[in-house]
């Protein structure tokens, strides 16, 4: 019986010390816990943001001025090299995620709405899908990305600089739908990635007769920004 009382009172003195080195431990851990609560440190540019925390959605305003003319290959290395004149746009687009496919590339849907105005004055309207690429070793001083689109773009009115640029060969009148295809790059501070500047290419083409019997088109050399949400 003594050996007995023995165990016991040796089993509650272990037991009692078990839990208040449990309870020194967690009051221990609490202080650093609070500290990395407080801190709100987000992942670096090289660890991106979960999926489900990664906005869909954003908005964007833009606007620019006819290019003329000249060609896209030339506008995008140079886009100084514009003929432009007098003709102007003014838009804006929601844009959604629908793909992410690998860890840099996705695709987006865009719907979209301007003006062009001055020597025409129509309404424009557009749908595409954009495939967006954010890979570049130089994010974590400024997020870039960069983005191109393949999609249909309707005006109310064809330009003079539409009808002028596919006069000599096909379709001289133009068409009031076409394929709408605008490369875009865009830069962002790296802790705010939620607010974009970009510019954009707005393309509009006949795709070599595809469209209409068009082989013009036009392009707008554009600046604007984005929130994603």
């Amino acid at each position: 019986m003594h050996s007995l009382g023995i165990v016991v009172v040796a089993g509650q003195f272990v037991g009692t010390a078990w839990a208040t080195d449990l309870e020194r431990r967690s009051v221990a851990a609490r202080p650093a816990l609070s500290n990395a609560a407080a801190s709100g440190h987000e992942p670096s540019m090289f660890s991106p943001k979960p999926y489900a925390t990664d906005p869909d959605w954003s908005i964007m305003i833009f606007g620019g001025v006819s290019a003329g003319r000249t060609r896209l290959v030339e506008l995008m290395p140079m886009p100084w090299s514009g003929d432009y004149g007098d003709n102007y746009f003014i838009g804006g687009a929601f844009s959604r995620r629908l793909v992410q496919l690998s860890k840099h590339w996705k695709i987006e849907g865009e719907a979209g709405a301007g003006y062009r105005f001055n020597q025409v004055n129509a309404p424009e309207g557009w749908i595409a899908a954009f495939f967006r690429f954010d890979g570049f070793p130089w994010n974590r001083w400024v997020y870039t990305t960069v983005a191109f689109s393949t999609g249909l773009s309707y005006v109310e009115e064809v330009s003079a600089v539409e009808k002028d640029a596919g006069s000599d060969r096909g379709n001289p009148n133009g068409s009031k739908l076409l394929h709408y295809f605008a490369p875009e790059i865009t830069f962002a501070h790296p802790d705010r990635r939620n607010w974009e500047a970009l510019i954009r290419f707005h393309h509009r083409s006949g795709v070599a007769g595809i469209f209409n019997g068009v082989w013009g088109g036009s392009n707008v050399v554009t600046g604007g920004i984005r929130h994603r949400f």
